[in-house]
């Protein structure tokens, strides 16, 4: 569903999976998954589609602006 909503409103979708792991499955360490959201945040507009870690899930609801 969220690719659906990224196209109708032109907005960059990133899939959590994409950020939290390496291709191949290949966990991306704690540290560096933490810093490509806030890169991903840093943009004015974004969709983030996915669960991953808490931590992750409370920043982006506090730079969200529609959840």
């Amino acid at each position: 569903m969220t690719p659906g909503i990224s196209r109708a409103l032109d907005l960059p979708h990133y899939p959590v999976g994409q950020i939290q792991w390496f291709p191949g499955w290949v966990q991306r360490p704690e540290d560096a998954f933490h810093l490509r959201p806030e890169a991903l945040l840093a943009q004015d507009r974004w969709i983030i589609g996915g669960i991953g870690p808490w931590p992750a899930i409370e920043r982006r609801f506090d730079a969200a602006n529609t959840i």
